[in-house]
């Protein structure tokens, strides 16, 4: 009996190692960012001093339409610009390009008449009928501004309805743009018939957002500097509205910042104001986060370690199209990750691509990866035409990167990951390896020109 006993437990524990090895050498756990930062040449390097940060990020502001520096917009804009601006991504039409609701049903063409009659353009050609937004004098939109005050999602039209390409592709709202979290100042443009939505220039997109999660003030009390700000290294962090932490206001995200008060010396918690809606009026009142949470007193310095780091805190998490559900997509990985550091990114994964130093010896005219000896690892976007991914390195002699994903076509079918993952990236399909030849758009170092 105890030599049975003793034979089952030997065969149990060799049966065991293959499955011990592999789980060891599993890419996707927190404890591997150590084996990528390891490998990165001077990961504590910084790249970019504040200075150059701030000039990076005012060259993305520049180069993208869709950004904007909030505190330093006019007060009014052109109608001809803001008609532009509410048509750039105009609804299409089921007769010429079917479209489906969350059911799997054709949508008719009636909700497309509906959406567009609630977006009020005519209205742009007469008095408001109601105070939002203040019409500027003659051919000018007056800007009015406010803080957002609760988590809401960014639409491209006013509607909660989703639009989709296919009948199956129901986590894919072609009319989800983005998310937007509490303390961010945005600017409203237009309002949309019902008074419930209205027409936003945020820091990264314009786009449609309910007027119930914004609330207007004062430009001098809007940007209203405190005694510096705290930013969110964490994949999310919470606000307290008390130091017992009974009540949360907010789930802040990865970039997330928030003003500290004046007065907030103390051994537990960050002091930071926080927007309230105090009957139609914007009122700023103390709000906590815990120092023991994963959140920094300015920005973290920008080396490819800490983009690393960062990168890694969200690893596994599920994909969320268009920040869907407070989640993130491929490009609002990427965001968050560098906001951390201060670095404005565009939120088209497009235009990340073409945020810094693009390198031209890493992908061929076809599209294929070739060998990323002029590459640096770390703080180096691999875009193709509908995805964008942070390069790590080599591994076994294979590219690998990491980013948040749905998954991938592997020639055959649908490969579904739906999370953030590192792969292998490679020209063939292969176990474990992401297929990308003839995709790539751009190879692109985050760094200022004559940084590269």
């Amino acid at each position: 009996m105890k030599t049975r006993l003793l034979t089952t437990l030997f065969l149990l524990v060799f049966s065991f190692l293959p499955v011990a090895s592999r789980a060891a050498d599993n890419l996707n756990n927190q404890s591997y960012r150590s084996y990528w930062i390891d490998k990165l040449p001077s990961p504590d390097a910084v790249l970019l001093e504040p200075p150059e940060i701030e000039s990076f990020n005012r060259a993305a502001v520049d180069n993208d339409n869709q950004m904007a520096d909030i505190s330093a917009m006019p007060d009014k804009v052109s109608r001809e610009t803001l008609i532009a601006w509410l048509n750039h991504d105009p609804l299409v039409e089921p007769s010429s390009t079917a479209r489906y609701d969350l059911r799997g049903a054709k949508v008719h063409k009636r909700f497309f008449k509906t959406v567009v009659d609630n977006e009020n353009l005519s209205g742009l050609n007469r008095p408001s009928p109601f105070p939002l937004p203040l019409r500027g004098e003659g051919d000018a939109v007056a800007a009015r501004y406010g803080v957002i005050i609760e988590r809401a999602d960014i639409r491209a039209h006013p509607t909660d309805a989703a639009l989709l390409k296919y009948p199956s592709a129901k986590g894919f709202d072609t009319l989800q743009y983005s998310s937007i979290f509490p303390a961010t100042p945005v600017a409203l443009l237009h309002t949309s018939k019902d008074k419930k939505w209205g027409f936003f220039q945020t820091p990264f997109v314009r786009g449609w957002i309910k007027l119930n999660k914004v609330v207007f003030g004062e430009r001098e009390d809007i940007f209203r500097q405190g005694a510096g700000f705290v930013v969110v290294t964490g994949s999310s962090v919470n606000v307290f509205a008390d130091m017992k932490r009974r009540k949360t206001l907010a789930s802040m995200p990865m970039g997330a910042s928030l003003t500290l008060e004046e007065n907030s010396d103390n051994d537990r918690f960050w002091i930071v104001r926080y927007p309230v809606n105090d009957k139609g009026a914007l009122k700023w009142i103390k709000a906590y986060v815990d120092k023991a949470a994963d959140a920094h007193k300015g920005f973290l310095p920008y080396t490819s370690g800490n983009v690393v780091r960062q990168a890694f805190k969200m690893i596994g998490e599920r994909y969320g199209w268009g920040g869907a559900g407070g989640r993130r997509d491929c490009s609002e990985f990427i965001r968050n990750t560098f906001a951390t550091m201060g670095v404005q990114l565009p939120r088209h994964s497009q235009k990340q691509a073409a945020s810094g130093v693009v390198k031209t010896d890493g992908v061929d005219y076809d599209g294929h990866l070739v060998k990323l000896e002029h590459v640096r690892p770390g703080i180096t976007l691999i875009t193709t035409d509908r995805h964008v991914m942070l390069y790590l390195g080599e591994k076994d002699g294979a590219a690998h990167v990491i980013h948040q994903t749905s998954g991938y076509w592997d020639g055959k079918r649908k490969r579904k990951l739906n999370r953030v993952a590192v792969t292998a990236i490679g020209n063939t399909p292969g176990v474990d390896v992401w297929p990308i030849a003839g995709k790539i758009k751009a190879i692109t170092e985050i760094l200022s020109a004559g940084k590269g």
